[in-house]
């Protein structure tokens, strides 16, 4: 008895049964001169495919499940392309910050350049005044020796600097 009771369960009987219910019904309306011939064939056509999305609503509950699962998938697609987008956004600012940084250090560095030729000047000018007073003051007292002679050859910070540096 279990066994013909699952039988009627299944989904194709069930079907079956609700077609031919709906098509006797609308035989013995017919008959009695209730209904006409439009409301007869709509309601044969409504049996026919009632029967249709019974028998198969295992199938459309499957597509609509795949549907279910695709629409989350692109869901989860979206949303990771948006963080990825986000992402990108984020390390282009942080680019520009680190560029402008960077712009900014290398003016500083090269003001600290600047200051440094402006001090070597002034350096190269303070030993030439230096050299020019020494040398006047040997000259007025006559006193000249051969170390003196290598003094009047101009200093070149920039050649003994370099020279010095590894």
């Amino acid at each position: 008895m279990n066994t013909f009771v699952e039988f009627l369960k299944s989904e194709q009987v069930i079907a079956l049964i609700t077609a031919v219910l709906i098509f006797f019904v609308t035989i013995l309306l017919v008959v009695k001169g209730w209904i006409r011939f439009g409301i007869t064939f709509l309601l044969l056509v409504f049996s026919l495919g009632a029967g249709l999305a019974i028998s198969s609503h295992g199938a459309i509950r499957s597509y609509l499940q795949d549907y279910n699962r695709t629409t989350a998938l692109e869901n989860q697609t979206l949303a990771f392309n948006k963080q990825l987008l986000q992402a990108v956004e984020d390390l282009k600012i942080e680019i520009g910050l680190q560029k402008e940084t960077l712009r900014l250090i290398a003016h500083q560095v090269q003001d600290v350049f600047d200051q440094v030729d402006l001090q070597k000047q002034k350096l190269q000018i303070f030993l030439n005044e230096t050299r020019d007073l020494f040398k006047s003051e040997h000259q007025s007292s006559g006193q000249r020796s051969s170390s003196s002679l290598e003094e009047n050859k101009p200093i070149n910070l920039s050649s003994q600097a370099e020279s010095q540096t590894p």
